[in-house]
């Protein structure tokens, strides 16, 4: 899959967003992953210069992971959920904090399995965090795992 249909498959996936300002990222996470954690902490910071469009995934542990990011999904207050999902991590374990719904809704695992799918399918593995973005060049470009410097990085992202 081309960077440019990345990009569009990206930008019509379900997901969440959280901040505001110029730039804007699409972040595929799993609520299981504690380097997807680590973005969310890291990129706090920058909420009010960058929309962050989180994608739920699930395969990092399995059916957990697939009913977390669900259940994420799924919720009153998507936005909440997430960040109870992360704040509350336990980084011992690496498992999100968002507790596993006790129904699921069809329409939001299916588009939980549909991101999944198309992570796969545009990457050729399954890797989170996966970063997909428009850099200051004007070209779609993705990222899989941590920028080193996410200062740097968001330095990249078009405006």
């Amino acid at each position: 899959m081309s960077l440019d249909d990345f990009l569009l498959m990206s930008r019509h996936l379900r997901s969440i967003a959280i901040g505001s300002g110029p730039r804007e990222i699409w972040v595929y996470f799993d609520p299981n992953c504690i380097f997807c954690n680590r973005l969310y902490a890291s990129l706090k910071p920058y909420e009010n210069q960058v929309k962050t469009h989180w994608i739920p995934v699930g395969f990092l542990m399995k059916d957990d992971s697939l009913k977390k990011a669900t259940g994420i999904l799924q919720a009153k207050n998507p936005v909440r959920a997430l960040r109870e999902n992360e704040d509350r991590f336990d980084t011992g374990s690496e498992e999100g904090g968002y507790p596993i719904p006790s129904d699921i809704s069809v329409p939001a695992e299916r588009a939980v399995a549909t991101s999944t799918v198309g992570l796969g399918q545009a990457t050729g593995e399954l890797a989170t965090p996966t970063i997909v973005f428009v850099g200051t060049d004007g070209k779609p470009h993705s990222v899989m795992g941590l920028p080193e410097d996410l200062r740097t990085f968001l330095s990249g992202v078009k405006g």
